[in-house]
C-alpha cells in the first residue's frame, strides 16, 4: 500500500473510517457475485451449484450433476506443479517468441512439459476471448487459412496426409479452408475465431452474437451476409462499396477496416512460426495472440506477463 494512502486514512475520524470499512466490504461482496455469475460446471455447463469447502485456500463448488469443481478451474496454475514465477518466465519468452527447445533449456523443464505448459495458457487465453465483448464502433470481416490435420493419427485422417509445403487441392475459397471472424473495436479489443469450413456467411457469424452484440456501429466490405448479420444486431452498418472503376478503402463516411487487416497479417505468421497449427489447436494460438495484442497496447513490454497473470490466473479483467 501506498504511503500517501495510509498518511490520507490517518488523517479519517471514527466515523468516516466505519464508512469507509462499509464501503470496501460492499464493494467487495458485489466484486464476488459478479465473479460467480461467471462460473458454469465444467462438466455439463450448469449455474446451479453451491458451496462445497475450500481446498488450498480457493472456494470449492458442487453442482446438481455431482461434479466438484474450484473457482479457480480454469486458470492456467489450477492442477499445476509450477510455480507463479516460472509461469511469469514462461510467458515472458512466449511473449518473445521463444523456440520449446530454449525455453526448456532457459526453465530447466522437458520439452514435453513445456509444450504442455503452452497449450494450457493458450487454452485459458481462448476462454477469455470467448467471453470478450466488443462494443462500439467495430470493424469485422472474415480471413482464412489451409485446414490442417497436424498430430491426427493416421487411421483417424478422413483423407490421405500431405505433404509439406502443398497447398490445398481446391484452389480459391472452398470447403478446403478454414474461415475464421474477426474483429477490432474502437476500444482495442482484438477477436478471432474460427467459424467453420468455407466461405463465410451469416450462420459462421450469428454464431459470435454474444461477442459483438455491444457493437453499434459495424464496418466492413460490401458482404451481404455481414449486412445482414448488422441487421440481426441492430446494428448500423458501414460498407466499402466495391466499384468496377478501381478499388476503394474507405466507406461513403470515411471509415475503413486498416487496422483490421493489419491485425489479420499475424495469422499466416503464426502458421509460418509454428510450421502449420493443427485445427483443433488454432483457436487458443490465435487467442493468445489477441491478448497478447491487447495488453500491448496498456502496458510496456517488461510488464507485460505480470497483466497475463492478473487476467488468467487472478481473473482481473482490468484492459
Amino acid at each position: 500500500m501506498k504511503k500517501e494512502l495510509i498518511t490520507e486514512l490517518t488523517k479519517l475520524n471514527q466515523e468516516e473510517k466505519h464508512e469507509l470499512v462499509n464501503f470496501l466490504t460492499s464493494s467487495l461482496s458485489m466484486e464476488s457475485a459478479n465473479h460467480r455469475d461467471t462460473l458454469r460446471c465444467p462438466r455439463c455447463g450448469s449455474v446451479s451449484f453451491v458451496k462445497f469447502g475450500h481446498q488450498n485456500s480457493k472456494q470449492r463448488f458442487k453442482c446438481s450433476c455431482g461434479k466438484t469443481f474450484s473457482e479457480n478451474q480454469e486458470s492456467i496454475t489450477y492442477c499445476s506443479k509450477i510455480d507463479i514465477d516460472t509461469w511469469k518466465q514462461f510467458i515472458n519468452f512466449e511473449i518473445s517468441g521463444l523456440p520449446l527447445k530454449e525455453i526448456s533449456l532457459y526453465l530447466q523443464l522437458s520439452v514435453a512439459t513445456c509444450f504442455r505448459l503452452r497449450h494450457k495458457l493458450y487454452s485459458a487465453c481462448s476462454k477469455y476471448i470467448e467471453s470478450l465483448k466488443l462494443k462500439g464502433q467495430t470493424e469485422i470481416d472474415s480471413s482464412y487459412t489451409n485446414i490442417n490435420l497436424k498430430g491426427t493419427k493416421s487411421k483417424n485422417m478422413p483423407r490421405m496426409s500431405k505433404k509439406r509445403r502443398k497447398g490445398a487441392s481446391i484452389r480459391g475459397l472452398s470447403h478446403h479452408k478454414v474461415c475464421i471472424v474477426v474483429g477490432v473495436d474502437k476500444h482495442d479489443n482484438h477477436f478471432m475465431k474460427v467459424a467453420g469450413i468455407g466461405v463465410e456467411s451469416f450462420e459462421k457469424y450469428s454464431k459470435f452474437n454474444s461477442n459483438f452484440e455491444g457493437s453499434t456501429l459495424l464496418i466492413s466490405d460490401s458482404k451481404p451476409c455481414i449486412a445482414q448479420f448488422a441487421n440481426h444486431l441492430k446494428a448500423t452498418s458501414d460498407t466499402i462499396r466495391t466499384i468496377p472503376s478501381g478499388k476503394r478503402y474507405t466507406t461513403d463516411n470515411g471509415n475503413n477496416i486498416q487496422s483490421l487487416n493489419e491485425f489479420c497479417k499475424c495469422i499466416p505468421e503464426i502458421i509460418h512460426k509454428y510450421h502449420g497449427v493443427s485445427l483443433r489447436h488454432l483457436n487458443g494460438y490465435l487467442a493468445f495472440h489477441c491478448l497478447k495484442k491487447m495488453i500491448h497496447y496498456h502496458k510496456e513490454r517488461k510488464d507485460m506477463a505480470d497483466e497475463f497473470i492478473n487476467i488468467l490466473v487472478n481473473q482481473e479483467h482490468v484492459l
